[in-house]
């Protein structure tokens, strides 16, 4: 039987720094599985810590763009599940 390993997250750039006026960019992530269990992909863009609101274009998909409104730093968490894991 095949053993089900988690889902791999892999960041394009795991810091950015914006300079204002500047408050949106584009973040790049990879995700990888080794597709066991046969259920699809999730993933899910969130904001661990900061000043303000972010805004995702996209908050499910591995690259989206992202949009601050107050300057300061933000953490965002990337989490993925093959339904296991």
């Amino acid at each position: 039987p095949s053993i089900n390993r988690a889902p791999a997250i892999h960041l394009a750039t795991p810091r950015l720094a914006l300079t204002l006026p500047t408050c949106s960019t584009h973040i790049q992530a990879q995700v990888d599985d080794d597709t066991w269990p046969s259920l699809p992909l999730s993933v899910l863009w969130t904001v661990q810590d900061g000043p303000g609101p972010v805004d995702f274009t996209d908050p499910l998909a591995p690259s989206t763009h992202v949009s601050v409104r107050l300057p300061g730093e933000y953490r965002l968490r990337l989490a993925a599940s093959d339904g296991e894991f």
